[in-house]
């Protein structure tokens, strides 16, 4: 089985290509955002290794949990992170990380939605909308008017 530990090191080890700019990885905000990004280079992993040949079909079976495991984690932090973001006090923070949150989650979803189950995919999908609509909404509410 592979070394989950490793797995985690290695990843983690590639920390700064997970960084966006104007967000703090270690803010209420950031950490949820850079989890998402960094379970999407985990789960790529996992995928990599449950189709490996070499792997038994015990080993599909753990790293498919922990898939599972990581999907709900995802959820799970994006709905963190967008409660934490509607606590921003600055209008243009509240954007920048709603499309960083957007953009991480995005990329899990385009990476791996095909993989997931119904369930966790309809999950995926609320969270997105919900993002969607916030962003919508701080866009709408403090744009300028025109004609007036």
């Amino acid at each position: 089985m592979v070394d989950k530990k490793a797995l985690y090191t290695a990843v983690m080890a590639q920390l700064e290509q997970h960084t966006h700019k104007g967000i703090d990885p270690d803010s209420k905000v950031g950490k949820p955002i850079l989890s998402i990004s960094v379970a999407n280079e985990i789960t790529h992993s996992l995928n990599q290794y449950m189709d490996n040949p070499d792997t038994t079909q015990r080993q599909r079976e753990l790293a498919l949990n922990e898939r599972t495991a990581l999907t709900d984690l995802v959820n799970d932090k994006s709905m963190q992170a967008l409660t934490e973001i509607k606590n921003l006090h600055y209008t243009s923070e509240r954007k920048t990380h709603t499309a960083a949150l957007q953009g991480v989650l995005t990329e899990f979803a385009d990476n791996h939605g095909q993989s997931i189950g119904k369930t966790q995919e309809k999950a995926l999908q609320s969270a997105q909308k919900a993002i969607a609509d916030y962003s919508n909404e701080i866009n709408r509410s403090h744009s300028p008017r025109l004609g007036r």
